[in-house]
């Protein structure tokens, strides 16, 4: 999907990814060779690369330990320095309390270029969805159910019929 803008949204949701990263049943590597998959993917379309892209970020089920730090740095890496995608804006929403209290000092750090990138959003999912839609141009029906919105994402399909199309 796209914002009013033509940029390209992408949707993360951390809590989905297997708990158990990084043991016998997914490797770290893997899941970041799938991450390069998706990103190369997205920048088939020239607009994209012209316009890049908002990231739209859940964080409502996200356990306080759920997060695999060397995962987290390979995906950084690749969009930082390998990979060359703009990204225009992220939406952090529910993020967990923790990240609540500390991102104001986050921030002082950011430096202001990605400071005006990062905006997180604390409220209700109805009040989040109207925000997104009248400042950032991100209407509900872009947005996942899993938010409240109407686009139900399926990755199994999108995978097969990139593998019909030979991708």
């Amino acid at each position: 999907m796209r914002d009013d803008a033509g940029r390209a949204i992408f949707f993360a949701d951390p809590s989905r990814y297997p708990a158990d990263i990084g043991h016998e049943s997914f490797d770290v590597h893997s899941m970041a060779r799938s991450f390069w998959y998706f990103l190369h993917s997205v920048l088939e379309d020239e607009e994209v690369q012209k316009k890049g892209c908002v990231v739209v970020s859940d964080l409502t089920n996200i356990k306080p330990f759920h997060f695999d730090r060397k995962l987290a740095a390979l995906q950084l890496h690749s969009v930082r320095s390998c990979i060359p995608l703009k990204i225009v804006k992220m939406h952090i929403c529910h993020p967990p309390w923790f990240l609540q209290v500390v991102y104001p000092c986050m921030k002082l750090m950011m430096g202001e270029r990605l400071r005006r990138k990062v905006k997180l959003h604390a409220e209700e999912y109805e009040s989040i969805l109207q925000t997104l839609e009248v400042k950032y141009g991100i209407s509900r029906d872009k947005l996942p159910v899993e938010m409240g919105g109407g686009l139900t994402l399926d990755h199994i399909e999108w995978l097969e019929e990139r593998k019909k199309l030979g991708l």
